[in-house]
């Protein structure tokens, strides 16, 4: 028998002014990261909102960050180890 739970984490990226949003949602915050669908260019500064029940932590990165975020799995652990840190 499985049982489905909703998602502890959500994460969105707004990139440049606000009107593009990407979005996704895990169990942890890796995972939710790992679920956004960022663009190939990444050419704007971004905002990445963190939601975890009824807290909301919310970051600024610049494009070198946000290339840092969707390549390396080293650069999307320690932001999750960051953001939790903030969550609690």
């Amino acid at each position: 028998m499985t049982t489905k739970t909703s998602p502890k984490y959500t994460v969105s990226l707004k990139m440049g002014d606000g009107n593009k949003v990407y979005e996704g949602a895990g169990s942890d915050f890796a995972e939710a990261l790992s679920t956004i669908e960022m663009p190939e260019k990444l050419i704007e500064r971004g905002v990445l909102t963190v939601t975890n029940g009824k807290k909301i932590v919310e970051q600024v990165f610049t494009p070198f960050q946000l290339r840092g975020l969707r390549s390396n799995a080293l650069s999307k652990e320690i932001l999750a180890k960051r953001l939790s840190v903030l969550l609690k």
